[in-house]
């Protein structure tokens, strides 16, 4: 990989590694970006998603106590993003901020000029949403948010394996949609790491095992944290698409949007226009009457990638434009697994 220039970086996450079916994605993204050379962690935020806040904010800790000592974190909101809603029985929602959210605007304010900062929201988008609300003069600054997210279809099931545990929500997106609604209105550029490019890699238990083996202490240990959450994706049957081949490993979600941050050239992706249609609810399919929204970006929405860096910035921060990612290069997985079996910078 070509020597980059250093890209700051502030991740808003919801890790849960070590818990109970606790998901170890967000240890690895935070992993690899500690390992990148041209990455600085500006700061972190524990955000609720597949975990309350408080939990949320013991993992980060866990990781700075043990391997990170310079880890800054800020903590971040409790709940769903609040709007004035107009009811009667809650006329009046006030939208407050939190650490999180002044920290990040801190980090922006001290941005040196021409420098800017890339958001990794790798939980619910809450905290980012209240920045963009309550600090717009600071969106230049911003070099883009890259979430987890998104689908190129309602049709296209966040499943895997062949039971039927094995669907999944579009937890980012579906624990706070108006927050994304806020972030897709903003002029900002936001990057879509949603389910079609998750799929294109695994972490099998060979690689935990080489982990373990091989690696510094941070990733070992997320590899012995990663045990749980193995055993529950063996549980969900065969792998999708594949009915004769056993699942031994997982898909590293929150792990692609740290690549994409850290190496752009890994990954294929184009500008596509965003919505969020209302449909049946696809992880209730026994259920009648019960619709969620989707957060979409159609093939058939593609753009056109400008060849003027400026224009091409302009179409980025265009309300409703995301970049979607599609796939990734051949070497992405072995280069990937070097970066985690690095010592930490």
């Amino acid at each position: 990989m070509a020597k980059r220039k250093t890209i700051k970086v502030w991740i808003d996450t919801d890790p849960t590694f070590g818990d109970p079916n606790g998901d170890c994605d967000d240890g690895y993204c935070i992993i690899a970006l500690e390992h990148a050379k041209n990455i600085e962690i500006v700061g972190t935020s524990p955000v609720f998603g597949n975990t309350t806040t408080a939990n949320a904010y013991a993992k980060l800790r866990d990781l700075k106590d043990m391997f990170y000592p310079n880890l800054p974190i800020a903590i971040g909101a409790e709940d769903v993003l609040a709007l004035n809603n107009h009811k009667k029985e809650a006329s009046f929602i006030k939208t407050e901020t939190s650490p999180a959210v002044e920290a990040m605007a801190t980090a922006l304010t001290d941005l040196k000029n021409g420098q800017k900062m890339t958001i990794a929201a790798i939980g619910s988008l809450v905290n980012v949403a209240t920045l963009l609300i309550m600090h717009p003069e600071l969106t230049d600054k911003i070099e883009s948010v890259v979430v987890v997210a998104g689908r190129y279809d309602h049709t296209q099931q966040f499943k895997f394996g062949t039971n039927p545990g094995g669907i999944f929500r579009d937890l980012n997106f579906d624990v706070d949609p108006a927050a994304f609604y806020v972030l897709l209105n903003a002029p900002v550029k936001t990057v879509l790491a949603g389910v079609e490019v998750s799929q294109t890699m695994w972490i099998y238990k060979s690689d935990l095992d080489l982990f373990k083996k091989k690696g510094s202490t941070d990733i070992q240990y997320m590899a012995e944290q990663s045990a749980d959450w193995l055993a529950l994706w063996e549980s969900f049957g065969n792998e999708i698409n594949h009915p004769k081949i056993p699942i031994h490993g997982f898909h590293p979600f929150d792990l692609f949007a740290g690549g994409f941050i850290i190496n752009p050239d890994w990954f294929k992706g184009e500008y596509r226009m965003a919505s969020t249609p209302v449909f049946p609810d696809d992880t209730l399919p026994d259920e009648t009457n019960v619709y969620k929204p989707y957060l979409v970006a159609p093939p058939e929405t593609c753009m056109k990638t400008p060849r003027s860096k400026k224009k091409e910035e302009k179409l980025a921060k265009t309300p409703g434009v995301v970049y979607y990612l599609e796939s990734v290069t051949s070497d992405y997985k072995k280069d990937m697994i070097k970066l985690l079996l690095k010592s930490q910078k």
